[in-house]
């Protein structure tokens, strides 16, 4: 990484840290324990059993904190929680929380909720009166994500952030910035729904390179999800198809016919990244296949997007892009946890290739600074 990029890094960093310093800043109203216990004795009036779930703890938490992470190991823990953290909000006499996701297609995860669901492009930016924002998949953003939602928000805003850092990879960036927050800001655990538990992944074989590259080119919607960059990166170097059908050439990398990539559009926040296969090209752009079905890529939609390899790739990635068939190849420690948040996403994994802890030494984890405030 060069020099140049790196001192960005840094002054992207700290520039984060202030913005998080200025929302820490100043008085944030709390409810006592009594008018929290009356609002769920009337939630309870209202909704009848909780389904033996208890999200009193994590409810209480992310009301009564400025800024709170919570730890979910399941979308459907996350949907159960955000529906009674919702009601709550409202019945203590504050106004609905709002979801930020960071690209449209994230909506439809929280379609079955009230809350309205806001890109964070979209987020309103007022200065009067008490909000309250849920940020899922909270290590998931990228630092320029991070940088847009908390210059959106004031002093008076709440933020729930949520995610999963046991199955988080430890070389992204956001993976750092949620664990500074888990460490700094109040932290609670959303625990599990009991009457909607999934079922881990069973069957699986020892890792094999040419084993996995060999499922992937029997099967063009199918991609590896790996628990470590490393091993991606492999997967994705000796996947590649080396043949005369070139389809897009970058300054940095060539992509074959049958290549699998991911499109990251830089431009336009509608459009949201996704993974492809390409098939072939014309004047008029490339011609790929998607999970969703065929699909045309103009030649300006590609100039304005950043393209990698998308043989393989961390879980983080494929939650964001909406992964639907893949291998697992992660730890054998790793296996059952990683599977089910997967498939709680409607990942269907097809077969795990697992190795020991010791069979392969992980990529490096990143670092950043420090972003949390010195002092709330």
């Amino acid at each position: 990484m060069g020099k140049v990029q790196l001192v960005t890094h840094a002054i992207q960093q700290r520039l984060l840290r202030q913005q998080i310093q200025r929302v820490s800043d100043g008085f944030f109203p709390r409810y006592a324990a009594s008018e929290i216990d009356y609002a769920y004795s009337r939630y309870s009036g209202l909704m009848g059993t909780l389904d033996g779930q208890d999200f009193y703890e994590a409810v209480s938490t992310a009301i009564n904190s400025r800024i709170s992470y919570l730890s979910s190991s399941s979308l459907s823990s996350t949907l159960d929680f955000i529906s009674e953290l919702s009601a709550m909000i409202q019945l203590l006499g504050a106004q609905a929380p709002l979801i930020v996701v960071r690209w449209k297609e994230h909506t439809l995860r929280y379609s079955s909720l009230d809350s309205e669901c806001k890109l964070i492009s979209e987020l309103p930016q007022i200065e009067d009166g008490y909000r309250s924002f849920i940020a899922p998949d909270f290590h998931h953003y990228s630092i320029s994500d991070y940088h847009s939602l908390f210059t959106t928000l004031t002093p008076k805003d709440r933020l729930v952030a949520i995610s999963d850092l046991a199955n988080a990879t430890t070389h992204y960036p956001g993976s750092q910035v949620a664990r500074q927050f888990s460490e700094y800001f109040q932290h609670a655990n959303i625990p599990g729904s009991p009457g909607s538990a999934i079922e881990s992944i069973t069957g699986t074989i020892s890792f094999n390179l040419q084993i996995a590259i060999d499922k992937l080119k029997a099967n063009k919607r199918l991609v590896a999800i790996c628990d470590d960059m490393g091993i991606a990166d492999t997967i994705n170097s000796f996947s590649v198809n080396q043949s005369e059908d070139v389809l897009l050439a970058n300054p940095d990398k060539t992509y074959f016919k049958y290549d699998k990539t991911i499109i990251y559009p830089l431009i336009s926040s509608d459009i949201s990244p996704f993974f492809c296969t390409l098939l072939s090209t014309s004047d008029k752009g490339i011609y790929a296949d998607s999970p969703s079905g065929a699909k045309r890529i103009s030649n300006q939609a590609l100039s304005e997007s950043q393209i990698v390899a998308g043989f393989a790739m961390v879980p983080e990635v494929a939650c964001t892009i909406g992964i639907k068939e893949a291998i697992l190849v992660c730890r054998e420690s790793n296996k059952h946890a990683l599977s089910r948040m997967l498939i709680s996403y409607g990942v269907n994994i097809q077969s795990c290739l697992t190795y020991q802890d010791s069979e392969h030494s992980l990529k490096l984890s990143c670092s950043i600074q420090r972003i949390v405030p010195i002092v709330e």
